[in-house]
């Protein structure tokens, strides 16, 4: 573990570089919109506009250059959503800003995400920012990929979070790791990273905008069921709980950098976490197939890397190709009381008797990771054709007993549990993590496990 750091920041010329584009007299610049005013809502990616009559449909999803005194405005993709007496309002995928006096050949610049968050933050991170103010916190996280640092930072009081490249990273290469790294933190924080946000491209002193990026986001409910301790608190309990080495820290660096590293060169596991992002809110039975989804998912994206195959119930080819052989033989005997389709749906489901259950490829996994699983994770698992063919765990006549979601509730965390310590294997995190199948509702005592970092498959 490395000694505690501090990164000293002046926060008050980090939210001065924001471009404000509120107060800015803004003007199309050609086509139909040519001459007109316009006023733009940066953060919430909106616009507003007064027209003589309604616009062509055309104009939908097209981009819109307007002009400023600050520079060069491109609404891109925008299309308006309302129309009412000559106001004309909409959205676009972005807002784009490209300052005057910008050279074309802007050297060695750095790229600055701020991310927007709905309220004030609850966060500690193992490492210290200090202001120019005097005022210091444990607010930063450094991560490494390969041999560039990048700072992941809060300032609580203006509600954001700073996510910092180091110079020399493209910009196709900063959305790619700075997407990646609200995906993982808004899984492993269980606070909504995906709103609204800007990007900026800076001087390579960070002291100069050159460009800037204003994207809507998506508006996600902050999620309780965290994967790890995630608060001060929630660690602080497992501490007591749980035996964790005494040198490891809350939300560790070196573990979470190489969680951080995995996932950039691992980008297909960003599916599986969308699953886990989506479930919480989801209605009780509902939450069971997307979760069921999440872990299926995630095994097929092992399953696909390693080229594992799962055990199939006749594993001797010989034998069961004299089983085949033997109920092909038995259709053919049955002569014209099977139609030609009737036949081949047969021989077809004849062929696929072999495969290996749904079961055996989602359990796999967790044997190639040396991952424990109980007779209760397993029947948890299994579970995974109730949720998403039946459209639910229990029978109709169970449904309407009413403490039955409870039985549903805590198969639906197991499955939750269970996808948790895979994809934090997968990823290579060890530290704790939070046991919510077997944490029960109501005040019970949160509990916990503690996961050592697994080895890939060979």
């Amino acid at each position: 573990m490395s000694a505690t750091r501090t990164l000293n920041i002046n926060e008050n010329e980090i939210i001065s570089l924001i471009p404000d584009l509120s107060g800015q007299t803004l003007t199309g610049v050609s086509g139909e919109f040519s001459g007109t005013s316009f006023f733009i809502e940066q953060d919430e990616v909106k616009w507003k506009t007064t027209v003589s009559k309604m616009p062509n449909k055309k104009v939908q999803s097209q981009d819109i250059e307007l002009h400023s005194s600050i520079g060069a405005i491109l609404l891109r993709k925008a299309f308006w959503t309302s129309y009412s007496g000559g106001d004309l309002q909409g959205t676009c995928t972005h807002i784009h800003l490209k300052k005057n006096g910008t050279p074309s050949n802007q050297g060695n610049v750095r790229y600055r995400s701020v991310i927007y968050l709905d309220k004030k933050p609850d966060l500690l991170f193992p490492h210290f920012i200090k202001d120019t103010s005097g005022y210091e916190g444990s607010l930063w996280l450094p991560l490494r990929y390969n041999d560039l640092e990048f700072n992941l930072y809060c300032l609580p009081e203006n509600h954001i979070l700073v996510f910092d490249a180091p110079n020399g990273v493209s910009f196709d290469q900063f959305q790619k790791f700075s997407g990646t790294t609200r995906v993982l933190f808004s899984y492993l924080l269980g606070i909504s990273l995906e709103q609204h946000s800007c990007e900026m491209a800076l001087s390579s002193d960070g002291k100069t905008v050159h460009e800037a990026w204003w994207y809507s986001g998506r508006n996600r409910i902050a999620n309780s069921y965290t994967p790890i301790p995630s608060s001060w608190g929630h660690w602080a309990t497992a501490k007591r709980a749980i035996s964790i080495p005494p040198l490891m820290r809350h939300l560790d660096d070196e573990v979470l950098s190489l969680v951080w590293t995995n996932l950039l060169n691992w980008q297909d596991l960003l599916v599986p976490i969308e699953y886990l992002l989506t479930f919480h809110p989801a209605p009780v039975e509902m939450r069971g197939a997307l979760l069921s989804v999440a872990l299926e998912s995630l095994t097929s994206c092992i399953s696909e890397k390693y080229k594992s195959s799962s055990p199939k119930p006749l594993e001797d080819k010989n034998s069961w190709k004299q089983l085949r052989d033997a109920l092909n033989n038995l259709l053919e005997q049955q002569g014209t009381a099977l139609t030609g389709d009737s036949k081949e749906i047969f021989k077809k489901r004849i062929n696929e008797l072999n495969s290996p259950t749904n079961k055996a490829k989602l359990t796999l996994p967790f044997k190639q990771f040396d991952i424990e699983i109980s007779d209760e994770d397993a029947d948890a698992i299994a579970t995974r054709n109730d949720f998403l063919h039946r459209g639910g765990l229990l029978e109709e006549s169970v449904r309407k007993q009413g403490d039955s979601w409870r039985e549903v509730y805590y198969t639906e965390m197991r499955i939750y549990t269970l996808t948790n310590r895979l994809l934090l294997a997968v990823l290579e995190y060890e530290g704790p993590v939070i046991n919510w199948g077997e944490t029960l509702l109501g005040g019970g005592q949160t509990k916990y496990l503690y996961q050592n970092r697994k080895s890939p498959p060979k």
